[in-house]
């Protein structure tokens, strides 16, 4: 019973110790959030910031954050420097320093004001704001705008800015024509943030992805099925927002372009002398849109063919 009992006190004592380690015992010290306590220099650098002197705070928080790795006060130092790169306009420097504190203080007080920070980085870079490396070189940061939304979404899944940054990924797919992209972001929206506020527009904005992705009567026109299902959908949830973009007008669309398909392909059998598969696709096309421009022309090509029929037999 003794051997045992000591095993069971040793096996006890290595949990707590692997416990502590996995909870960064061996990490980077948490911050010490009393700032009257902080040190003179670092004091200084804050006391800059907030002066607005943004050169003097990026020189020597650089310095004093290379000095002090382990500062119970480095999370204030990265803070204070990623906040003055941006001011700066350096945002991209700005960034890589607001990642180095979510890396290093995955539980720091400023969580939500980085995440909002970064936020904003990438909405500059979507919009076409460029990157410097080495210093004299400007180059497109339209991917790393992207992958700051995509590493939002990783870090807080299901919140408020989770769903901020699929908006602003599949909005920038879409104005930049990558429709299937930005129907697959839509998407996200309206399965997993359905209670979000951003859920009516991206129901309708899947719904236009989709209807976009068509290429024509030639082409397959199953994205436009599945289009008037979102587009009825919205239609039913918000009936004051589909008025306001002409959602009844846009199914109508899809209807008459549905006809018009059939009515081509019948107009392609019949010019390759399978009359028979013509007249189906016409009496389809009369089915759906008899008072349409295609479904009178239909009953005129249907009175031909038989007629045509009746000649030859």
């Amino acid at each position: 019973m003794n051997n045992i009992s000591g095993i069971l006190k040793h096996f006890c004592i290595l949990s707590v110790l692997m416990m502590v380690l996995m909870s960064g015992g061996c990490g980077k010290p948490s911050m010490n959030t009393n700032q009257d306590q902080m040190p003179e220099e670092l004091t200084k650098i804050v006391d800059l910031y907030n002066e607005g002197k943004i050169n003097k705070v990026c020189s020597l928080s650089k310095r004093w954050i290379k000095e002090n790795p382990n500062s119970l006060y480095l999370e204030v130092a990265l803070k204070t420097y990623a906040d003055a790169l941006y001011d700066k306009k350096h945002y991209y420097q700005s960034y890589l320093k607001y990642e180095d504190l979510l890396n290093q203080f995955g539980a720091t007080s400023y969580f939500a004001y980085i995440i909002n920070r970064e936020m904003e980085i990438s909405k500059l870079f979507l919009a076409g704001q460029k990157r410097t490396f080495w210093k004299f070189f400007r180059t497109s940061a339209r991917l790393e705008g992207l992958k700051i939304l995509d590493d939002i979404d990783s870090r807080w899944p299901g919140s408020k800015a989770a769903a901020m940054a699929i908006m602003l990924r599949a909005d920038h797919f879409y104005e930049r024509g990558k429709y299937f992209e930005s129907e697959q972001e839509y998407q996200r929206i309206t399965i997993s943030y359905s209670q979000s506020c951003h859920f009516p527009r991206a129901l309708y904005m899947l719904a236009e992805s989709l209807k976009s992705q068509y290429q024509g009567c030639f082409y397959d026109d199953v994205c436009l099925d599945e289009a008037a299902v979102h587009y009825k959908q919205f239609l039913l949830r918000f009936p004051e927002r589909a008025k306001d973009n002409a959602v009844e007008d846009t199914l109508a669309w899809i209807r008459l372009e549905k006809v018009k398909k059939e009515y081509e392909i019948a107009d392609f059998y019949y010019r390759t002398g399978k009359t028979k598969q013509a007249v189906l696709y016409w009496q389809n096309v009369l089915e759906m849109a008899p008072e349409s421009e295609y479904g009178q022309n239909a009953i005129r090509l249907i009175q031909d063919a038989e007629e045509n029929c009746e000649q030859d037999s």
